[in-house]
């Protein structure tokens, strides 16, 4: 694995970064749908010009180490929005890239990249758990058309989405069902609007005979191919949504360390305080190499990406738990204050635990592929 970027990766890197946090300088003042959508398409339109919006997307620019560490920089400026974001562009682009027909891709791939269209994918259903409990969403061809009928129980981005991407039974395998916001027979209610995880505009979903052309249908196809794929995606990005909330927080914390002053001297200077900052430094290291592992296999299409992105997937999330918590430790009171870097990253690290393919669940698949 190359462990350096070109020069030019790092200047895109940077200037991602950079763009990132102009755009998401308020992100907390987002706080209605309709503002939180502003910020998704404004975030998408502002990055349209670089080669971020493409990664994934397009058969020249795969989904790579650089890849990461561009998703790595713009997760660190909130990482609430960084995964609405990621799940409205990317994920759903590369669902049409590697699975759409090219009416599908000409269609809606360019007004993706460009911010002009916000999607979502639409796959958990009573749990985020889609393993051990199989879909009921189903689709029927009847004159021309499917007919899809189901409920997803936790939309990300759902609330700001344009195009849904469905996915659920057609015929023997799986199907997407590409279902336009204000279509008939859809209804979506907001969930965790008004909570901590607002950031995620997140609905449910109730399809009740929703009629979809065949020409936004796309399948049937391999049911395990497909659920593998999506959970890969999620997973990579709640990986660099934990580096980078990891990196905000021992920022802080070591910014807060080396000004703020304690018995007459900067906390820093303190042995203890020192010793935490290290143990947070190995950990932001450590994570931030396997999350740029996890693209290089990714590009490279070696067989271990997915065992690999789910040994990532555990270490990465629950290292950044272990990482916001010293912060908060070395930070005290400050560190309590609305939208602090420290406090968002405890937050958004039990998330990042449990959505995609959980921690628990994550380590029975790399059980499964040690024995």
């Amino acid at each position: 694995m190359e462990y350096e970027f070109t020069q030019a990766e790092k200047q895109a890197i940077e200037e991602t970064e950079k763009i990132a946090g102009q755009v998401l300088a308020d992100a907390g003042r987002a706080t209605t749908p309709e503002a939180r959508r502003g910020l998704v398409q404004a975030l998408a339109k502002a990055l349209a010009p670089t080669n971020y919006m493409k990664a994934g997307l397009c058969d020249d620019t795969p989904f790579d180490a650089a890849a990461m560490g561009a998703m790595i920089a713009v997760s660190g400026n909130g990482p609430g929005f960084f995964i609405a974001f990621e799940t409205g562009i990317r994920q759903m682009g590369r669902l049409l890239a590697g699975y759409g027909n090219k009416d599908q891709q000409d269609r809606f791939l360019a007004p993706l990249q460009k911010g002009e269209l916000i999607g979502t994918v639409a796959l958990c259903e009573k749990t985020m758990n889609v393993v051990n409990d199989p879909l009921a969403t189903q689709g029927v061809r009847e004159a021309g058309a499917v007919v899809v009928s189901g409920e997803k129980g936790f939309v990300i981005n759902g609330g700001a989405a344009d195009l849904f991407a469905v996915v659920g039974r057609l015929e023997e395998g799986l199907g997407v069902f590409l279902v336009e916001r204000g279509a008939q027979c859809l209804t979506l209610d907001p969930v965790l609007d008004n909570s901590d995880y607002g950031q995620l505009s997140s609905c449910r979903m109730i399809l009740d005979g929703c009629r979809v052309p065949e020409t936004h249908v796309i399948g049937p196809v391999d049911a395990k191919k497909l659920l593998a794929d999506l959970r890969i995606w999620e997973n990579q990005v709640l990986i660099a949504a934990a580096v980078g909330m990891m990196n905000a927080a021992l920022f802080s914390a070591t910014l807060f360390a080396k000004t703020h002053r304690t018995g007459g001297k900067p906390a820093i200077a303190y042995q203890e305080v020192g010793f935490k900052l290290a143990e947070m430094f190995t950990l932001v290291e450590t994570s931030q190499l396997m999350a740029y592992k996890t693209g290089w296999l990714n590009a490279e299409k070696e067989r271990e990406t997915g065992v690999f992105t789910d040994c990532a997937k555990v270490f990465c999330s629950e290292s950044a738990e272990e990482v916001a918590g010293s912060a908060l430790r070395i930070l005290s009171l400050e560190g309590l204050a609305p939208d602090h870097p420290a406090q968002a990253a405890l937050r958004w690290a039990k998330y990042a635990q449990i959505a995609g393919t959980s921690t628990e669940i994550a380590r029975m698949h790399i059980g499964d592929a040690a024995l």
